[in-house]
């Protein structure tokens, strides 16, 4: 009995406790984590998308573009966790990313071609004890890892972007 209320407490335990480091985050405490990748030609933000993203083993699912949109979607990777997820009781984990970029407007001074990039990361965990698939919080390590691709595509874009006056 005592073996089958642990087996029932523990993954809601780790549960609360990936929902309260959420709320600790300082976002939304959502499931979701944004990055602002700054602004970005539409040629340099396919290019350097898919080239950046393919060196972390991501694959495309979905890629779209229109006159004033951009959108790259990522397949789940699956990928080992890190130390602090295993501390929180993750066994298994994917991560999925999307980045968009949006026309700015405007059109001022050369900028009628730039775009405003952003980047989300989700997390699919499986828990210890369990066989469900959840929506997951970042841990600190993952936020590390999220933030040096983000920082890694950002200077690319940066370094692309010419205004001629």
């Amino acid at each position: 009995m005592r073996g089958i209320l642990l087996g029932v407490a523990l993954p809601v335990v780790a549960a609360m406790a990936l929902g309260c480091a959420a709320s600790a985050g300082g976002g939304s405490g959502a499931t979701t984590y944004r990055k602002d990748l700054g602004n970005v030609t539409p040629y340099d933000f396919s290019r350097h998308t898919q080239r950046i993203l393919g060196r972390y083993h991501f694959e495309f699912e979905q890629m779209d573009s229109t006159e004033n949109y951009q959108l790259f979607k990522t397949r789940w990777l699956q990928r080992y966790p890190l130390d602090d997820e295993i501390t929180m009781g993750v066994v298994e984990i994917q991560t999925q990313l999307t980045l968009r970029a949006r026309t700015r407007g405007g059109g001022a001074a050369g900028t009628a071609d730039l775009r405003s990039a952003e980047m989300i990361a989700q997390n699919m965990a499986r828990l210890r004890d369990s066989n469900q698939w959840i929506l997951t919080v970042f841990s600190p390590e993952f936020k590390e890892y999220i933030d040096e691709i983000a920082q890694e595509l950002k200077t690319e874009f940066t370094s692309g972007i010419r205004v001629f006056r």
